[in-house]
């Protein structure tokens, strides 16, 4: 009787970590979705367009797609980001995900 309680409880508590697994990963696939989307948007823009030049010598990338900023007296800002770094031989490495955080006092509007 033990045993199957036991046995029970790991199926249900192993079903629940996978599920929170899947939805930890389609959230991070949702934000490489963001991040290109938005690079890809930036590069179209002939205005907003990063000189092809400098994008050859830069080091690594970083993108927000959403930084939510509030603001009266105190103030505040959320977003999350991905961060690609080029590797040695001009390939770019796994992305990295950041989270960007700050406050700030005095007069604002």
């Amino acid at each position: 009787m033990k045993i199957k309680n036991i046995i029970i409880i790991s199926m249900i508590l192993l079903f629940i970590l996978s599920v929170y697994l899947y939805a930890d990963r389609t959230k991070y696939t949702e934000k490489l979705n963001d991040a290109a989307l938005l690079f890809k948007n930036t590069m179209r823009n002939t205005e907003q367009m990063i000189p092809p030049e400098l994008i050859k010598k830069c080091k690594a990338i970083v993108i927000f797609p959403e930084v939510i900023k509030a603001g009266f007296m105190i103030g505040g800002r959320y977003g999350e980001g991905v961060m690609l770094v080029k590797g040695e031989q001009t390939s770019w490495n796994a992305p990295a995900f950041f989270t960007i955080t700050g406050g700030s006092f005095g007069l604002q509007i």
